[in-house]
């Protein structure tokens, strides 16, 4: 009863909210945005209106956000504060078919903008009429999402989902994982405008009824521990760089335990890693085995069309907890590892770069050796490596907003090191 309540109150005021801002049938609302009951209340609002929801990632540029406006045919666009709004701003003058800005944190001063309560309050005074006929088009098999890729091989381009494309995807989530119980919890901090989110934090999470947390906008910048201590979800979707990045957490504390302790965690997470490493392809393993090795964050493998593979390395160091940008600092872990090759009083990557410890190279070239001894085939084996003057970040462009590497970039980037791979 409560859950029909508040689904008369917000969807069909927020559908009826859109409808009188001119929502047209087969347009779009575009949405950017951490993630927040808003968020939520903006998606569903639109589909519910018979528009397409149309998620945009926080780190787009302007003209990104462009992009995404034209190519859905955006009547609306909701942004959460005054950095994204400034964004929409920009080239709202290049976007004939917008019609509405919603802003749904803090009060909007530019003119044209309306915040969050002005909408809903939009959504109150209108009729039901305009919404119900609507309701009476929208079948099953329709576009109701529009997903935008992150971008990785060039422009984004925006993939059509229907309805039951969505649901279903969703109920197969629930069978496979058993998350029938609606005392579950869930953290949702991925980009809801990736499908891989929405369908696990929307869909499948009001599917059974669960209890969804919101995470901090920094939750990939190292607060996301702090959430996850508090919930304890029982539920719990990280693309594999989280992974990577917990893992490595548990290494350095595991350094500290000892006795019984040590012995248990380490079996623990060992068996994990097993079981783990049985999922990933060739490139994956080997960066997961280096990093077992020695204190590889990153790495890149270009041999894409070349004679042999080679590898890019980046080595751990400090990251500005503000932007998310590596620094120039090693990690701790890092300066051990190095100690334990004789090097010391190298603290900085740039040093080490410049210094080139022969230890160092040797330690690496070893144990890439070892790794290659797992390879099938000669073509599988890196032949190459040179370490990096950075690791890869989502604020210097090699990661894309789900985290994964912009191919395109990292080559054109490091094109003069890859060049000297095979002496062009």
């Amino acid at each position: 009863m409560y859950l029909t309540k508040l689904f008369d109150i917000i969807y069909r005021g927020l559908a009826k909210a859109f409808l009188k801002l001119g929502l047209e049938r087969y347009h779009s609302v575009c949405i950017i945005g951490f993630n927040a009951p808003e968020w939520f209340y903006s998606d569903l609002g639109a589909i519910y209106a018979g528009g397409f929801a149309a998620g945009m990632y926080t780190t787009n540029s302007p003209e990104a956000c462009l992009h995404c406006l034209v190519t859905s045919d955006a009547n609306i666009c909701v942004v959460e504060d005054d950095k994204q709004l400034e964004k929409i701003l920009k080239v709202k003058a290049q976007c004939p078919k917008l019609k509405a800005i919603v802003q749904y944190e803090g009060k909007p001063d530019k003119p044209g903008v309306i915040s969050w309560d002005e909408l809903m309050e939009l959504g109150r005074a209108a009729p039901d009429e305009s919404l119900d006929r609507v309701l009476e088009t929208i079948a099953t098999n329709e576009c109701c999402t529009l997903v935008y890729t992150s971008g990785t091989e060039g422009a984004s381009k925006p993939v059509m989902l229907s309805h039951d494309n969505i649901t279903f995807n969703a109920a197969c989530i629930i069978q496979y994982f058993k998350l029938e119980s609606a005392a579950l919890s869930v953290i949702s901090f991925l980009p809801l405008s990736h499908i891989a989110a929405q369908t696990v934090d929307i869909y499948s999470v009001m599917t059974v009824a669960a209890t969804l947390w919101f995470a901090d906008k920094n939750a990939l910048k190292g607060s996301l521990i702090n959430t996850l201590l508090e919930v304890r979800p029982h539920v719990f979707l990280a693309v594999p760089r989280v992974w990577e990045k917990i893992h490595e957490k548990l290494m350095a504390v595991g350094k500290q335990t000892t006795g019984v302790k040590r012995w248990i965690a380490n079996y623990a997470k060992s068996t994990s890693l097993q079981h783990y490493m049985a999922y990933l392809e060739k490139v994956t393993y080997l960066r997961c085995y280096l990093s077992r090795e020695f204190q590889i964050l990153s790495s890149f493998i270009p041999g894409d069309k070349k004679k042999f593979l080679s590898m890019l390395l980046a080595l751990r160091t400090k990251m500005n907890a503000d932007t998310g940008e590596p620094l120039d600092e090693l990690e701790t872990d890092t300066k051990d590892w190095l100690k334990s090759l004789g090097v010391d009083n190298i603290n900085t990557l740039s040093e080490l770069l410049e210094k080139k410890p022969d230890a160092v190279y040797k330690a690496t070239q070893a144990a890439i050796d070892r790794a290659n001894l797992k390879s099938i085939s000669n073509a599988q084996k890196i032949q190459k490596f040179e370490f990096l003057p950075a690791d890869f970040s989502i604020p210097t462009g090699e990661l894309g907003p789900t985290m994964k590497v912009k191919r395109p970039f990292v080559v054109k980037k490091y094109q003069s090191i890859i060049d000297k791979f095979y002496d062009v």
